[in-house]
């Protein structure tokens, strides 16, 4: 039995409709499950997957432009065999796609500006006047707890790094030490301060530094 022939065009919408309904069907089973997994295996293993195919393709896509472009343009020149034809085609195609170019962009315009699409939208998900008020200092705290955090993490890796030039080799020692023991957190933190070794236990701040002049001076492991 024959099979029946398929345009390039239906062939489209079925791999539209078919994504559609696969994306849907791995959603609804992955909040059913409770555990993320889809057809024995994990959601993410599934999607990473898709993506890789997803991701090939438009590759193999993106591989066949230029040499499709390079053929089609030898059998097209090779086939006019006058170059004057071809001189006057190449002048032809390039008036028509200015044209063409310029009336689409044209209309995109007049398009925009007459729907205006996406005004009145809130990018907060509710149309509130004081949104962009409330977008603006979120950003403003978040751009100072980022700061704040750079700020700590610079701090932290200097004390990870650096040992003060003045400190005696017992002090260096201790020094090493303790940053160990934050390591494995059993000091929260620990720093030099004009020669001398300084820890503290906890994030609490009641609790005072401590200065550390002997391995004795540190919490018992």
């Amino acid at each position: 039995m024959k099979l029946p022939k398929i345009s390039l065009t239906w062939k489209i919408m079925i791999g539209l409709v078919l994504g559609i309904f696969l994306g849907w069907l791995i959603q609804r089973l992955d909040v059913s499950s409770g555990n993320h997994h889809v057809f024995g295996m994990e959601t993410q293993t599934v999607l990473s997957f898709a993506r890789s195919l997803s991701t090939l393709f438009l590759n193999l896509i993106k591989s066949i432009i230029a040499p499709l472009i390079f053929a089609t343009l030898v059998v097209g020149i090779a086939g006019t065999g006058d170059i004057k034809q071809v001189g006057r085609i190449g002048v032809k195609a390039l008036v028509y796609f200015e044209i063409v170019t310029t009336l689409a962009l044209f209309i995109g315009l007049a398009a925009v500006n007459i729907t205006r699409p996406g005004d009145g939208v809130s990018l907060a998900g509710i149309a509130k006047g004081e949104d962009k008020a409330v977008l603006a200092q979120r950003a403003q705290d978040f751009s100072k707890e980022a700061n704040d955090a750079a700020k700590k993490l610079l701090k932290d890796a200097g004390n990870r790094i650096f040992v003060n030039e003045h400190l005696t080799k017992l002090n260096g020692d201790l020094y090493f030490e303790a940053r160990k023991l934050v390591r494995e957190k059993k000091l929260f933190a620990a720093w030099t301060h004009n020669g001398l070794v300084l820890t503290r236990l906890s994030s609490d701040p009641s609790c005072k530094p401590k200065i550390v002049r002997s391995k004795a001076d540190f919490p018992s492991h």
